[in-house]
């Protein structure tokens, strides 16, 4: 079906679904510094592996001297599956040439850059490198899969080294995991130039600028603001349907093979969109793009982007959890590793028709649960369930609410538990905390409660 078709058609199944409520809640992006990425990409397909150059403008927001900074390296940390590796840093230095050492610790994706001389509170430095980065055979986040002849798909998550959080004195960095949200990371922005084959299509965070084509590759120009990592999809083997509305440009990219898919993902993408607009306040960004893939988890959210798996195409639930991420992990940020129940639990709620029957503590860590079976029914079942038991006792309207205070009030920045638990307690009253004892220790409880 020609490209002119599909429009047609996607315009017709979204026809009476226009959204003609006023929109009320905006999140503009605040004048305030934010770190600065500027990026080229090279990817070679035949090697599973890309390189870039990358040049970080940061500046210390902290109150301490800075010594030394700290990256977060994620490729590196499949160096041991099939065509992984420990990604290859080099020529690392500032914009005034001197050249900086660097350490990597036991665990891979930790970086440790040497200053050449301190970095005081409020001084802003320009670091750049050469890095090349391995993509191993997985039908993961990060990795490559091969799902039928002459038909490569590259998932990028996660996919260049980015500034780890430094946070009451020091740099955090928590081991990564594969069965859930283990990132952290503050919002910056981000200009990445992709260059590959001519026969490949890339789907990146941020906006498009142009395309430069050349006689055997082409390069694309992206640029990103406040948003909290970079990843990239790119495939010999994508279709993609479009459009635009309200000022957003929706794509839905899908396997040649599967253009009802790519349809009914971009029909399921703008209506759940328009319904979270409504709900939690205008998404702030130009470009929103699902993308179908042979991952074996059900969906991964990113920044302007949703990675979704062909098996859960169809499951308007698992996109509108992927979405919801975009206000909370992306908008309003968090420590993954340690309270993954200020993202998770909200996403699930807001995705799933209902749940209340789930209790458990919900206010650990991931290394505080026994098994990824409890961490899971932990941050999913268990967090949705406590929404819900708010909703039928509260009114889901003032639920709502609390939630788009909680957004406007850190929007751009990283929230805690007692942040989200002490506007909920507040805004719902004494009566809430019992709901609450049965997700939240006396501590956590009491902590919130004085905020």
């Amino acid at each position: 079906m020609k490209k002119y078709v599909l429009l047609v058609l996607v315009l017709c199944l979204l026809s009476g679904c226009q959204n003609s409520s006023s929109k009320v809640i905006t999140f503009p992006f605040p004048d305030v510094w934010r770190n600065q990425y500027k990026v080229s990409v090279l990817l070679d397909p035949s090697q599973h592996t890309y390189q870039s150059k990358i040049e970080l403008t940061l500046k210390n927001t902290s109150w301490d001297v800075w010594d030394k900074i700290v990256l977060r390296d994620y490729p590196s940390q499949f160096k041991d599956e099939k065509d992984g590796g420990l990604s290859l840093i080099q020529n690392v230095m500032t914009s005034d040439k001197d050249v900086l050492a660097y350490l990597r610790l036991d665990d891979p994706t930790i970086v440790e850059v040497m200053l050449a001389a301190p970095l005081a509170p409020g001084e802003i430095i320009t670091i750049s490198m050469d890095y090349q980065a391995y993509v191993p055979e997985l039908n993961a986040r990060f990795g490559y899969v091969e799902n039928k002849a002459d038909a490569i798909d590259f998932y990028l998550g996660n996919s260049l080294p980015i500034l780890a959080v430094y946070e009451n004195g020091q740099w955090v960095c928590e081991p990564y995991f594969s069965d859930g949200e283990c990132f952290y990371s503050e919002t910056a922005d981000y200009l990445v130039t992709v260059t590959v084959p001519n026969n490949f299509t890339v789907i990146g965070t941020g906006d498009k600028l142009n395309t430069v084509n050349g006689e055997n590759q082409k390069t694309i120009e992206y640029t990103a603001s406040s948003v909290r990592d970079y990843a990239l999809v790119i495939g010999n083997d994508y279709q993609c349907v479009s459009q635009m509305e309200d000022g957003i440009l929706y794509n839905s990219y899908y396997h040649s093979a599967n253009q009802n898919i790519g349809i009914g993902s971009l029909i399921t993408l703008i209506n759940e969109t328009k319904a979270l607009n409504k709900q939690l306040g205008e998404y702030p960004y130009q470009t929103m793009n699902t993308v179908e893939t042979y991952m074996d988890m059900q969906g991964m959210e990113y920044p302007q982007l949703i990675m979704i798996a062909e098996y859960m195409h169809g499951n308007e639930s698992t996109i509108r959890h992927e979405l919801v991420h975009q206000w909370f992990y992306n908008i309003v940020g968090n420590n993954g590793y340690q309270v993954a129940w200020l993202d998770e639990s909200i996403a699930t709620y807001l995705a799933e028709k209902s749940l209340s029957e789930h209790i458990g503590r919900i206010d650990q860590s991931y290394n505080e649960y026994p098994d990824e079976n409890s961490y899971v029914n932990a941050m999913y079942f268990c967090g949705g369930a406590m929404y819900t038991r708010l909703a039928n006792r509260f009114g889901k309207d003032q639920l709502i609410a609390i939630l788009q205070d909680y957004l406007l009030t850190y929007a751009y920045s990283q929230a805690a538990t007692k942040d989200l638990l002490g506007m909920l307690i507040r805004g719902l009253g004494e009566e809430s905390l019992e709901i609450f004892k049965d997700y939240f220790d006396e501590t956590t409880l009491t902590e919130a409660s004085t905020q």
